[in-house]
């Protein structure tokens, strides 16, 4: 459920030189919270974040942190920004487990669209998701974005079940 008095305080700080804090790779190492990402199948260190990170700004990518009042909860990015195809992917991850269920996704979700329409001018951004992953899904249909294909069983999510790999887009 939406928390008007939590997004009152939540902040996108962009940042230029990506720095890897202790709480994103701890984040990336709970199981909660990657429940829905291959990033589960991985042990991430500072120095394997460090690695991807670099990849990333190989491909043209803005990265923000986001923050409710000075703590920093979150991380929200664009990359594969294609200017010539006016295009870029989107990914974002809540990593304070006590930030779940307060609109957060869906508020930050929806900054970055803007700044990607109207500071980088570009016209289209798509992402994908795990099928069973309902939140990331409703974040995304908020923020009007279109499922526009899927792909069955493409997931391994437990030992028994496989699942979908939707993939959204939003064009402007």
């Amino acid at each position: 459920m939406k928390d008007e008095k939590i997004l009152n305080y939540i902040k996108l700080q962009k940042i230029i030189n990506p720095s890897i804090s202790k709480n994103w790779v701890k984040w990336l190492n709970d199981k909660d919270v990657t429940k829905f990402s291959d990033q589960r199948f991985i042990k991430h260190t500072i120095k394997s974040q460090r690695k991807y990170i670099t990849s990333l700004i190989k491909n043209n990518t803005v990265f923000f942190s986001i923050f409710y009042k000075k703590k920093n909860i979150g991380n929200i990015f664009l990359t594969k920004i294609d200017e010539k195809n006016e295009n870029c992917k989107i990914g974002y991850l809540i990593g304070e487990k006590s930030f779940w269920k307060k609109g957060i996704a869906t508020f930050v979700i929806g900054k970055v669209i803007d700044y990607a329409f109207m500071k980088l001018k570009l016209k289209k951004i798509y992402t994908w998701c795990y099928s069973n992953n309902i939140a990331s899904k409703k974040a995304l249909i908020k923020n009007n974005f279109k499922i526009e294909g899927r792909i069955k069983e493409f997931y391994k999510f437990s030992k028994n079940q496989r699942v979908d790999k939707i993939y959204l887009g939003l064009l402007r």
